[in-house]
């Protein structure tokens, strides 16, 4: 078993370039946090709790979701961005192919985790997190503010009402879910029998966009400190399943190998 940390705290050593605002356990957050620690940018994290954010980073962004980077007098917001600006500043470890073919698959396999992965597989997380207040709140809360778990006890009702309609989360499009990623774990699967990256002949944005949007099938187990005691489960059950597919040892591997 690879025992992973995520590296959710701040940097112990040397003062911090830059300030990520980031929810902890948000898999958009980890490849954000992944982009930084591969590009060697020091930086510290701010804790935001779900529902007071929206305050908080309207004053930093255009819109109100996580992650929000401030580096250099900028905020830059969402982790596609993030990884374009900061390879904009400096071509060393680029996760962007220098080639244009590679660098043009590179985003659309980087737009497949988002919409084919990331969204899917956040609607399935609080499908079941949602039913089990205590462990939603420990998952959304821990590590973070001192105000995080007491907003989130008072606000569950109507914190849980909000994200069921704006994620439009219910059994049908649960199952759904379930089959999305699925689908994607084989497609990679099959491009992984012939390649060893998804774009190119080296470790790119791709990979880490489907690494990182995946991660939460690692949590409670290779990702031992990410926070296994908040799953339910129903939601073990499937990582169980999930993790059949090479494609997520795959994911495990570029963790071992690529995340300083």
């Amino acid at each position: 078993m690879v025992t992973f940390n995520l590296q959710v705290s701040q940097r112990e050593t040397g003062m911090p370039d830059a300030v990520l605002y980031q929810f902890v356990r948000s898999h958009y957050c980890e490849k954000a946090r992944w982009t930084l620690d591969y590009k060697g940018v020091k930086f510290k994290v701010k804790n935001l709790v779900p529902g007071p954010h929206i305050s908080q980073v309207r004053k930093i962004a255009k819109k109100t979701y996580v992650p929000v980077l401030h580096h250099n007098h900028q905020y830059i917001q969402g982790s596609d961005r993030i990884i374009d600006y900061l390879d904009e500043l400096s071509t060393e470890n680029s996760l962007t192919p220098s080639a244009a073919d590679e660098a043009q698959q590179a985003r659309q396999w980087e737009k497949f985790a988002e919409t084919e992965i990331g969204v899917p597989l956040r609607l399935l997380l609080y499908f079941y997190l949602l039913d089990e207040k205590s462990k939603l709140i420990g998952f959304l809360a821990k590590p973070g503010p001192w105000y995080g778990a007491l907003f989130l006890n008072l606000a569950y009702k109507r914190l849980s009402k909000i994200m069921r309609s704006t994620m439009q989360i219910n059994c049908e499009n649960a199952v759904q879910a379930k089959q999305q990623i699925s689908d994607a774990l084989e497609k990679i699967a099959t491009h992984l029998q012939t390649h060893r990256f998804l774009a190119g002949d080296q470790f790119s944005r791709a990979d880490m966009a489907v690494c990182s949007l995946l991660s939460p099938m690692l949590w409670g187990y290779e990702l031992q400190a990410y926070g296994e005691k908040y799953f339910p489960e129903a939601l073990k059950e499937i990582q169980q399943v999930y993790r059949t597919s090479p494609t997520i040892q795959w994911v495990a591997d570029c963790y071992e190998s690529y995340r300083r």
